[in-house]
């Protein structure tokens, strides 16, 4: 590694694959989308653009922007299901955030003039970012904003060097696209025009640069718009504006209360930034703000460059400025207005573009800089974190909104919510003061300041594995036992209608939409009076709605999210009246009107093949003792499917049963036991079953000594009836003294 080093690209190369091999197996424990409907907006978004045949309508909701998709629609044309579909995303996810090494490498390196080794520590650390490693599992525009805001600082300066003019176009166009990826980049716009203007007066940019620049910018621009409003036009019916327009600022500045809500939105979002890198983003704001004003009194360049290349260097640095600072006024004004979950009171992931910046940059000015200068800036640092969380505390209260943090919205400090989420903000201010304080004494007592790299990138690592820990755990537990595609894949189904309120989160229609690549999937709001327009629909389980319009139920979800998201009952494919429910209901596919009740006589039907060692035998078992086998069983009855556990753990699911008759004079029958159907059960279909007989009576009682016959069928508890699997269905079971 010493001798790599030596040689920046080998180096680069090295840290930039061990990156990627991080990204690519932290990325290979998901298999869904689990951000709702950020990652189905995006992901839609990008099958509509990539000629998706089928259609994926979203829900009441914010729209999204169409600059990540873009960049998925070739793995949408490639890849036909959703799980390949989804693999290939984690792939180009990884991608995009091992690219941030040699890019921000590069802004070391060109922008702050570092030396190569200390470059590429710089680059280490910023790549180790808590929100970099926690991007990659979830679809979202961050995987290419990140790199994207670290190339667009990498064009700026190239566009203000000397240099071909081919080669000094990118700015514009990648600008351009910058704001396609999300919309709080909209004032960067404004900020790339000054830069060429301000360049071309400097005589830094020659008029054919700036001209082709600008006009590339609108282009984009241009061009992103519009497909932007076909996308809209084509997914959204009602669209939910969650952002402050300037007319909502406006109103919250004439109000006490609202400048109050605006200045703790600032202070949060600030220590945010702080807290969760350390401290080290305001070090690394300070660094560039004073390369920008004096580059000879910041970071020590090596070599020396000369005055055209410090004035690019120092334009570009002042643009990464105001463009963050864009950012942040951007996000500060849309939290203000907009405040529903805890952690929108501290809100990081907006700001999160620039701290591989920030960090690098931080980097550069421990190893370089003047030690007591870099000492003394620390501490500001950890002063400054405290002082900001003093003023956010003044006004809220960090248990708000039920102390509920999302984590992929705050990735640097979701390991200090655990069980004590009121607490969060102290502990990771504690930590943030305990890190400028070892960065401090580094930079004044160690002889080799770039030690340091090793345990930052270790720390911020682990930082960010707490987003990506959190997100495994919800993955599981909203898609716990979910079989819906292949139910609705098994039902012929081609177009699915989804009540958008089934659930919290509207998860089905979101979800749906994304397994079923090969369904029309659309959304209704009964709230808003809408109905509606496919023979299948997705609703809750007890919707009186559906039972009134005739509806019948096909299939019952009771999967995780339907637990986790408020609908205990489960969410059920309803078929609504017409050739579809005629043709489920002539193959026996649908539960009867009405359900929960009694399924019909001639669904009361069954085979069951017992174990060799028990069909016809005889088992002695002690009283109260159990006799537990498995079981192979056929539903060869009509008129209804049987619904198992895992769809209705109710009384009126079906379960297999034991019958226990006494064959003894004087003994009472035995207790029914049984155990459960393992799948949701069609006429024709097969299943499998642990059975269980105990050796109890009605009371509960062990059984008396004698002679039992046992019988195993499938029936109902509720109406109470049982149906035996044949005559090779039985066994005796001696009960012993």
């Amino acid at each position: 590694m010493r001798a790599a080093v030596g040689r920046p690209r080998v180096a680069v190369g090295l840290v930039t694959a061990a990156a990627l091999a991080l990204h690519l197996w932290t990325t290979s424990r998901f298999a869904h989308p689990t951000v709702t409907f950020d990652e189905t907006g995006y992901l839609g978004n990008a099958r509509w653009i990539a000629g998706s045949p089928t259609r994926w309508d979203m829900p009441t909701s914010p729209t999204y922007a169409v600059g990540y998709p873009l960049l998925l629609t070739p793995v949408m044309r490639l890849f036909g299901p959703a799980a390949a579909q989804w693999r290939a995303v984690m792939v180009v996810n990884s991608l995009l955030l091992a690219s941030v090494v040699p890019l921000v490498y590069g802004f070391a390196r060109r922008v702050l003039a570092a030396p190569g080794r200390v470059s590429l520590l710089a680059a280490a650390v910023g790549a180790a970012a808590p929100a970099v490693v926690a991007a990659g599992p979830s679809a979202i525009a961050e995987n290419l904003a990140i790199p994207l805001v670290a190339a667009v600082a990498l064009l700026a300066h190239r566009a203000l060097s000397p240099g071909p003019v081919w080669a000094r176009i990118g700015f514009g166009p990648a600008v351009g696209f910058l704001h396609l990826v999300h919309a709080r980049f909209v004032l960067v716009l404004v900020l790339a025009l000054m830069l060429l203007v301000f360049g071309r007066w400097r005589g830094l940019v020659p008029w054919s640069v700036a001209a082709a620049n600008a006009g590339l910018l609108a282009v984009v621009f241009g061009a992103g718009r519009a497909l932007t409003r076909a996308v809209v036009d084509a997914r959204w019916t009602t669209i939910e504006h969650l952002e402050a327009s300037p007319g909502d600022v406006v109103e919250l500045l004439r109000a006490r209360a609202g400048v109050t809500t605006i200045a703790t939105t600032a202070f949060g979002q600030a220590w945010y930034l702080a807290a969760g890198s350390l401290g080290l983003a305001l070090v690394g704001v300070v660094v560039v703000g004073c390369r920008a004003a004096r580059p000879d009194r910041a970071v020590p360049p090596d070599p020396r460059p000369a005055g055209d290349e410090r004035d690019a260097a120092r334009l570009t640095l002042a643009f990464v400025l105001l463009a963050a600072a864009s950012v942040f006024l951007a996000s500060v004004a849309f939290f203000a207005h907009t405040r529903f979950r805890a952690d929108h009171l501290v809100y990081g992931r907006h700001n999160d573009t620039f701290v591989p910046l920030w960090l690098a940059s931080a980097v550069v000015g421990v190893v370089l800089g003047r030690r007591r200068a870099v000492a003394s800036l620390a501490g500001a640092s950890a002063a400054v974190t405290v002082v900001l969380l003093g003023l956010l505390e003044r006004w809220e209260d960090p248990g708000a909104f039920g102390g509920v943090y999302s984590p992929f919205a705050v990735p640097a400090i979701i390991r200090f919510v655990g069980d004590d989420p009121p607490g969060t903000w102290w502990r990771a201010t504690l930590a943030a003061v305990l890190g400028a304080a070892v960065v401090g004494v580094v930079a004044v007592a160690a002889r080799r300041p770039r030690w340091l790299a090793p345990p930052l990138i270790v720390w911020f690592v682990w930082a960010g594995f707490g987003t990506v820990t959190g997100t495994d755990e919800f993955e599981d537990t909203v898609y716990r036992d979910w079989i819906a595609p292949e139910v609705v894949r098994g039902l012929g189904v081609e177009g699915l209608s989804v009540d958008s309120r089934a659930v919290k989160a509207a998860f089905p229609a979101l979800s749906y939409g994304w397994a079923l690549p090969d369904v029309d999937v659309t959304t209704f709001d009964p709230v808003l009076g809408e109905q509606p327009d496919r023979p299948f629909v997705l609703a809750r389980a007890d919707d009186a709605a559906r039972r009134d319009a005739g509806d019948r139920i096909a299939w019952i979800d009771r999967s995780g999210y339907t637990t986790f998201w408020g609908a205990p009952e489960g969410v059920a494919l309803w078929v609504r009246p017409g050739p579809e429910a005629d043709r489920l209901a002539a193959d026996g596919a649908l539960l009867p009107d009405r359900y929960p009740t009694g399924l019909p006589e001639a669904a009361r039907r069954v085979e069951v093949t017992l174990p060799a060692d028990v069909a016809g035998e005889t088992i002695e078992v002690e009283g109260g003792g159990r006799v537990r086998f498995e079981v192979e069983g056929r539903h060869v009855g009509l008129g209804s499917p049987w619904p198992d556990r895992a769809s209705d753990d109710g009384p009126a699911r079906v379960r297999v049963k034991a019958r226990v008759d006494a064959l003894d004079p004087g003994l009472d029958d035995g207790a029914t036991s049984g155990g459960e159907l393992d799948r949701w059960t069609r006429p024709g279909e097969p299943f499998t079953a642990t059975v269980e007989v105990v050796a109890v009576g009605a009371m509960l009682g062990d059984l008396a000594p004698g002679r039992y016959r046992v019988t195993i069928g499938v029936g109902q508890d509720e109406p109470s009836w049982f149906a035996p699997g044949g005559p090779d269905a039985t066994f005796t079971l001696v009960v012993t003294g």
